[in-house]
C-alpha cells in the first residue's frame, strides 16, 4: 500500500513539475486513472518491473520520454505495465483510456502500451489502424486469437492500402508497423475466425513519436494516371478488378451518378489514426486566420468518410474486398461540415477516408495537430496545444478559426441542415440521411465540374432521399441511377418544394424517425423549429398536412414515404399530391443465407415482367407475369460479370438496376 500511495503522489506531482522531472511508477506499484481525468506529466514517464499504470482516462506526456523497464534497467517488452482500458462494451465502445506524447523523439519512446480494443465486425476484412512503432505483424496472431498468413485472398492476411495506386498491397507478417509502412497507414486484416464485436482484444506496442515526420503526409496524386476501365473492369497489379473494391459515394452523389469516369475513385486518401489519442477532423476544411498556420487548411476538401459499420467489407475470391454497409459521411463544400458531423472523432485504431475535389493544390496533412481527448468535436475557442490542455484539463477545446467555404462562399446566408435518423424499437439509431439547403446550394443533379456537398446512399441503406426536379418531387430520370445520403437544394428556388424520403425496410426494423436541425453545423435549441431567418423544415403527416419540424422531434413510422420541405409547402403542391412522384420500393437484394440475388417488388405491384441481360446485351433469363407477392430469385450463370436487371409492372412502372455477381 505504501508503494501505491508513493507512486500516486509522484504521478500527481507532475502537474506542477518541469520537464526535467521524472514520473516514476516503481516495481509493484499501481496507479489507477479514472475516466475523464487528465494527468499531465512535464517529463519522462517510466514504469519498472511490475509497476502499472491502469488508465481509463487521459495521460499527457510533454517533452519527456516513455519507458517500461525491468528491474535491471533493460527494456521490458511483455506489456502489462501501461494499460489503456476499454471501460464499456456497448457501442460506440466508450469511454476508453488515451495516451498523448509530444516533444520526444522515437528513441526516447520505447515503452509498451496495452491497448484494449473492440469494434463491430466488418465482414471478410477488418479495417484497422496500428499506431505502434516497430511492431511485428506476426504478433497479431496471439493478440487477435487467429492464425494469420501471407497468402492473398485467404481472409487471413494483412494488407496495407496504397493511396496512389488505389489498391491494397501485401503486408508480410515479417513486416513492422510504422517501419515498413507509414504510421498513418490504413490496414485490413482477414476476418476469418475473427470476432472483435463479442470479445475484447489486447494489442501491444510502442507509441509513435509526433516528432517523426511519418505523421505528416502530402495529399497528392491518388489514382493519378490509373485507368479503371469501362465499368471498373480493368485489373490492378494483383489481378483484382477495380470495381470489386473501389467506391466513391462522393462522386456518384455529387456529380450526378457518373461512375468510372472523370475523377471517380480518384483523389481519395484512406488513413489510420497514428496515435493512441482521438483525432478530431471537424476543422480540417476551415480557413486559416492570419496568426495561425497548422496545416489544417484543406481548401480542396470535398468530404470525409468515417466509422465503418458491420459488414462494410465483402470478399470475392481472386477479386478482392468490396464495400457495402452503412458508413458516416461529412462534406465541406458549403463552407461548414454537413452530414454526420457528430462522427468526426476518429478513435485510436480506427480509420477514415478523405476525398478532395481535385488534385491541384496538393495540401499537407499533419495528424499531430488533430489530437483530442474529448469524444465530441471541438468548439470554436482557443487553439489546441499542450499548455492549453494542461490548463483546461479534460475539457480541452480548440480552434479560433471560423469555417469558410472551399468553393461557394455563403454571403448573407447560413447552411441549414435537417438530419433524419431511423430508430429501431429500442430507440437506437440504425441509419440516417441529411437534407441541406443554403443560398449557393444546387437544386437537382449537380454538374460534373460542380463542388457539391451530396453523397450517394448505398444499396444497404434503409433510408435516403432522391434527386429532386426543379418543380419539386423526384427526378424520375435519375430514380434508378442513385439515391442520396446527403441531399442539397438551393434555399431560394426550392423553398416550399418536396424532397421525397423513402424507407427501404422490408424487415420493418425502423419504428420511428428522429429529426435533428443544425444551422452552420451547430444544433439549434431543443424543441425549436425556427431558423435564424424565420423559416422551418416541414414534413407531411399521415393526413397530408404540413407540420413544422422541431429539434429532437420523434415521430412514428406510418408509411415508407415521407415528404420533406424547407419552408412551408406550397399550396399547389399539397393540392396535387401529399407525396409527389412516389418512388417505387422495388429493389434487388443479396440474400446472404444462400448468396443469391432476389427482387423484392413494390407492394402495389401485382404482376411483373423481368429480364436479365449481361453487359454485352445478351439475354440471360426472363420471367413473364411474375407473381410479385414473393421474392423473385435471379438465376445468374457466372461470376465476375455485371448484369442489368429490368422489371416492369402490370401498370407500366419500370425498375432497372445493375448488379455484379
Amino acid at each position: 500500500m505504501k508503494k501505491n500511495l508513493f507512486a500516486i503522489g509522484l504521478l500527481a506531482s507532475s502537474f506542477s513539475l518541469n520537464a526535467q522531472i521524472l514520473t516514476y511508477v516503481g516495481d509493484g506499484a499501481s496507479v489507477y486513472i479514472q475516466e475523464d481525468a487528465l494527468v499531465y506529466s512535464g517529463g519522462t514517464v517510466q514504469t519498472v518491473g511490475a509497476g502499472k499504470v491502469d488508465n481509463s482516462g487521459n495521460v499527457m506526456i510533454d517533452n519527456g520520454g516513455f519507458y517500461t523497464k525491468n528491474t535491471d534497467g533493460s527494456d521490458k517488452k511483455d506489456g502489462n505495465n501501461f494499460i489503456l482500458r476499454l471501460r464499456s462494451t456497448a457501442a460506440p465502445f466508450t469511454p476508453y483510456g488515451q495516451l498523448f506524447i509530444t516533444g520526444a523523439p522515437q528513441s526516447q519512446i520505447t515503452g509498451i502500451v496495452d491497448k484494449e480494443y473492440r469494434n463491430s465486425n466488418h465482414g471478410d476484412y477488418q479495417q484497422i489502424a496500428f499506431p505502434f512503432y516497430g511492431k511485428m505483424a506476426s504478433s497479431l496472431n496471439t493478440e487477435l486469437g487467429k492464425t494469420l498468413s501471407d497468402k492473398r485472398w485467404s481472409q487471413n492476411e494483412v494488407l496495407a492500402y496504397n493511396n496512389k495506386k488505389v489498391r491494397f498491397d501485401n503486408f508480410a507478417l515479417s513486416s513492422q508497423f510504422g517501419v515498413t509502412a507509414d504510421a498513418f497507414t490504413y490496414y485490413i486484416v482477414g476476418g476469418k475466425s475473427l470476432d472483435l464485436a463479442n470479445s475484447t482484444k489486447v494489442i501491444h506496442g510502442v507509441p509513435f513519436s509526433d516528432e517523426d515526420k511519418n505523421t505528416v503526409v502530402k495529399l497528392e496524386d491518388a489514382g493519378a494516371g490509373i485507368d479503371f476501365g469501362s465499368g471498373g473492369n480493368k485489373q490492378n497489379y494483383f489481378r483484382e478488378k477495380y470495381n470489386s473494391y473501389v467506391q466513391d459515394a462522393f462522386e456518384i452523389g455529387g456529380k450526378g451518378g457518373t461512375a468510372w469516369t472523370g475523377t471517380f475513385g480518384k483523389n481519395i486518401y484512406q488513413f489510420g489514426n497514428p496515435f493512441l489519442t482521438n483525432l478530431d477532423l471537424s476543422n480540417i476544411g476551415r480557413a486559416e486566420t492570419a496568426n495561425v498556420t497548422d496545416n489544417l487548411n484543406i481548401t480542396s476538401l470535398y468530404g470525409i468518410r468515417v466509422d465503418a459499420d458491420a459488414a462494410s467489407v465483402d470478399y470475392t475470391d481472386n477479386v478482392g474486398s468490396s464495400g457495402g454497409g452503412t458508413t458516416n459521411f461529412v462534406t465541406f463544400n458549403s463552407g461548414v461540415p454537413t452530414g454526420a458531423v457528430d462522427y468526426l472523432i476518429v478513435k485510436p485504431l480506427s480509420v477514415f477516408s478523405i476525398k478532395l475535389n481535385d488534385n491541384n493544390k496538393k495540401p499537407t496533412f499533419d495528424f499531430k495537430n488533430l489530437r483530442r481527448f474529448k469524444y465530441v468535436a471541438r468548439e470554436e475557442s482557443t487553439d489546441y496545444n499542450v499548455t492549453a490542455a494542461k490548463r483546461m484539463g479534460a475539457n480541452m477545446l480548440a480552434s479560433t478559426k471560423q469555417y469558410a467555404s472551399n468553393a461557394r462562399v455563403n454571403t448573407g446566408s447560413t447552411v441549414k441542415q435537417l438530419g433524419i435518423y431511423a430508430l429501431d424499437a429500442s430507440g437506437n439509431i440504425i441509419d440516417k440521411t441529411f437534407y441541406v439547403v443554403y443560398n449557393k446550394g444546387i437544386t437537382g443533379k449537380p454538374s460534373p465540374d460542380s463542388r457539391s456537398i451530396q453523397v450517394s446512399a448505398g444499396g444497404s441503406n434503409l433510408i435516403g432521399t432522391f434527386e429532386e426536379k426543379p418543380t419539386g418531387g423526384i427526378d424520375t430520370s435519375l430514380e434508378n441511377s442513385y439515391w442520396l445520403y446527403i441531399n442539397e437544394a438551393n434555399e431560394n428556388d426550392f423553398k416550399g418544394k418536396e424532397i421525397p424520403l423513402r424507407l427501404y425496410d422490408d424487415n420493418k426494423l425502423v419504428k420511428s424517425l428522429k429529426f435533428e436541425i443544425r444551422e452552420n453545423a451547430k444544433l439549434v435549441s431543443d424543441n425549436s423549429s425556427t431558423l435564424t431567418n424565420g423559416e422551418s423544415f416541414y414534413f407531411l403527416n399521415q393526413n397530408g398536412s404540413p407540420v413544422a419540424i422541431k429539434q429532437n422531434q420523434v415521430v412514428p413510422v406510418t408509411s415508407a414515404d415521407v415528404g420533406l420541405f424547407y419552408g412551408k409547402p406550397l399550396t399547389d403542391v399539397l393540392a396535387d399530391n401529399p407525396v409527389i412522384n412516389k418512388p417505387s420500393s422495388t429493389a434487388v437484394v443479396l440474400d446472404n443465407s444462400d448468396k443469391t440475388y432476389k427482387i423484392l417488388f413494390d407492394k402495389d405491384w401485382v404482376k411483373a415482367n423481368v429480364t436479365i441481360y449481361d453487359m454485352s446485351g445478351k439475354l440471360i433469363s426472363e420471367g413473364n407475369n411474375v407473381n410479385t407477392e414473393n421474392p423473385y430469385i435471379i438465376q445468374l450463370p457466372a461470376k465476375n460479370t455485371v448484369y442489368i436487371i429490368t422489371a416492369v409492372s402490370d401498370k407500366g412502372e419500370k425498375f432497372v438496376q445493375k448488379i455484379k455477381n
